[in-house]
Parts: C-alpha cells; structure tokens; sequence
C-alpha cells in the first residue's frame, strides 16, 4: 500500500516554500516521534524537532490531539519502499490524525482556525506522530460530530483504503466478496462498508476464531479461521475478492469467471506503473521491468481463470474523507480501537502493532498544552 498525492508539488517545491514573514529567529519546537535511518524499531526515537510549518499556501497547519498508526508505518521505516519514496530524514512517522486548525495558508477556501479536522498526509510531507501537522487543504475534511479525536484518527487512511479499493472492485448490491484480513484496520472497515453501504450479499472473511463475534457484528457472513482452515480450499463463487494479508494468489482461486481480485498488500502488476510512476525516485521502466517479473505467475494464473488482477493505491482524498465522515456520523461504520496509548509510550504502541494480532486500529493520544503558533 502507498500514499501518493497526485496534485502534490514536487518534493522541492515543498521543501523550500518559506512563508512571507519568517525570520531567522530562533525555530520553535515540537515533540514527535521520528527516526533517522532505516531498521528495525530500536531506531525510532521521541524527541524535538522544528515544528512543522506550511508549506504551500494552501496548506492547514493542525494542532493534534490524536494520531494512528498503520502497518505501512514500519515497513516504510524498514526500507520495504525505497524503490517508491526518496528518504527525507528525520521522518515522522504517521499518515492519520485529528486535531484543531490553527493556521491556515491565504489560499486556504474551506477551513479557518479553530476547525475540527481530521486527514490522511500525502506521503512526501512529515508525518503525524507529533504535536503539530502541516496537511494540504484538499487532504483534509472535518472531523465526524460523533467521533471524538482519538475516534477519528482511527479513520482516515484504512477507511480510504477500504473504499477505494471496494470501488475498484466495483461491489453491486447482492454480490458475494470475500475480504481476507478482516479483524485488520483496512478490514474492519471493509466489512462495514460492504454490508451498510454497498448492500454486498455473502461477506466472508479470514480471522482468528476469537475474533469472529466482533466480525460478524461488522458485517461478515461467514468467518475462516485461517489458524485451521485454508481459505481457498473452503471458500469459491465469490464475485470479487479484495487482498488485505498478501494472499491474492490464493484468492483467485475463490472468485468466479469474470470476477475481480484487488490487493493492496500482493505485489502490484506493470500496469501499476501508471499510477506510481510519479512517486518513483528511479527509472519506471526499470521499476516496471521488477513488476513484470515479480508478478508474471500472478497475472498468468488470473489470465487461466478468466479473473482480472489489480492493485490499488490509496489516495488521500479530503472530499472523500467528508463522504466517509457521513457515514460515520449516520452510523453506517465507525472505527474500531484496539488499544489507546499516550504520546509519552508511543514506542509502545509501535512494538504492540509490529506483534500482530491487532484489531483494528492502535491510536496515541497527544498532549493538547503544546504551544499555540502565532504566526507563520
């Protein structure tokens, strides 16, 4: 899964911007979680750094009061997209947040200081395990009435996933999909989509059986229990299927002639070029060349089965986020927490997410005394 901006400015772009009146005074400072190098979770660190700014004058600068964490969080940090993002050091680690405007660029339309908000980053900008956010204004919407902040950082970056990727599948009403991976964050919110907003007929999903109560009150029909079961064995005539667990090879076996396959998490085809070539720090064509090779068998054995094989990555997408806010405000989902941790053990809820068996979603809540920024 990756997180790409397409209306972003380039990389230098945003990272030379200076607003009018900064000076060479002192930088202030704020608290966040960050690394410098790739590895594994002993070189993540809690410490200060400038607190973030805008960057483009369309930017929202947030005070926030809660962040998410997600599994494309330590594989970033371990390395596993070096081909996709260029290292920007130190990088904060986080894509989700909630919290309070309290500066906004001049050509900021839709939010003013003081707004509830709550967004997913675009890759390419610092993340959002800190104090403050510096978030694109086409990024952002405002937070749900219902949620509190710790609720909607849960949202947004598993609920876009789970709906672009359900839209990528193109689900009717009555139509039989199987989401593998449902207790994840992605998945929690798959399920409720597909049964409250896409009306799907036959939901199943692959989890632990401790966790199949919680599955079926989302939505699921019928929970696998993949510690006993092989799911492809036991599972056929799905509609579509969307890959959350990097089993799309196995989930072609369950989709009917005609149907769909959608991954987020398998390795994406060739024709995935298009769409992240503009992310890539190296040669597309090199890059499309690896793809080519790493998923030939996969393409091959979707060709045999008459099922198309796609590959999906998530967007921040503020209008969007609105629609979606909607609905958790109608009720039709809402985010599901495993566990919250204050900012001060975010480390913590780091390892807790890296040891799997998580459901849903992990949420550090952040100290709201931080100074407020007076001016840009």
């Amino acid at each position: 899964m990756s997180l790409r901006d397409p209306k972003a400015a380039p990389p230098s772009e945003l990272h030379t911007y200076r607003s009018e009146d900064e000076g060479e005074e002192e930088k202030p400072m704020m608290q966040a979680c960050y690394y410098t190098k790739y590895g594994k979770p002993s070189v993540l660190q809690i410490g200060s750094l400038p607190r973030a700014k805008l960057l483009a004058p369309d930017d929202i600068l947030v005070r926030v009061h809660a962040a998410s964490i997600s599994p494309i969080d330590y594989k970033r940090r371990e390395g596993a997209y070096k081909l996709v993002f260029d290292a920007k050091w130190p990088t904060i680690v986080g894509y989700d947040m909630a919290g309070v405007v309290v500066l906004c660029g001049a050509d900021v339309k839709k939010f003013n200081v003081g707004d509830e908000v709550f967004a997913c980053v675009p890759h390419d900008r610092d993340g959002t395990l800190a104090e403050y956010a510096s978030v694109p204004e086409r990024a952002a919407a405002f937070k749900p009435k219902n949620l509190s902040f710790v609720q909607a950082a849960a949202v947004p970056i598993s609920s876009l996933v789970a709906m672009q990727t359900i839209r990528r599948l193109k689900l009717k009403a009555g139509q039989n999909v199987l989401i593998t991976g449902g207790s994840g964050g992605v998945g929690t919110f798959a399920l409720q989509m597909a049964r409250n907003i896409f009306n799907a007929g036959t939901i199943v999903t692959t989890a632990a059986q401790q966790k199949e109560h919680i599955l079926t009150r989302l939505g699921a029909t019928t929970v696998v229990d993949y510690t006993e079961k092989q799911f492809e064995k036991v599972v056929d005539d799905m509609d579509c299927a969307m890959d959350c667990t990097s089993e799309a090879k196995k989930c072609l076996d369950c989709v009917k002639s005609g149907g769909v396959v959608a991954t987020i998490a398998d390795t994406p085809p060739p024709e995935a070029m298009d769409e992240i070539q503009d992310e890539l720090h190296t040669s597309s064509c090199c890059l499309g060349i690896v793809l080519g090779c790493l998923s030939y068998s996969m393409k091959a054995k979707a060709r045999s089965k008459r099922v198309a094989y796609t590959y999906v990555l998530v967007s921040p997408d503020g209008k969007m986020l609105s629609e979606i806010a909607a609905y958790c405000e109608d009720g039709a989902i809402r985010p599901v927490i495993d566990k919250v941790f204050p900012f001060a053990q975010a480390l913590d809820a780091i390892e807790l997410l890296e040891a799997g068996h998580v459901t849903g979603k992990i949420v550090v809540e952040m100290a709201t005394n931080a100074a407020q920024p007076e001016s840009e």
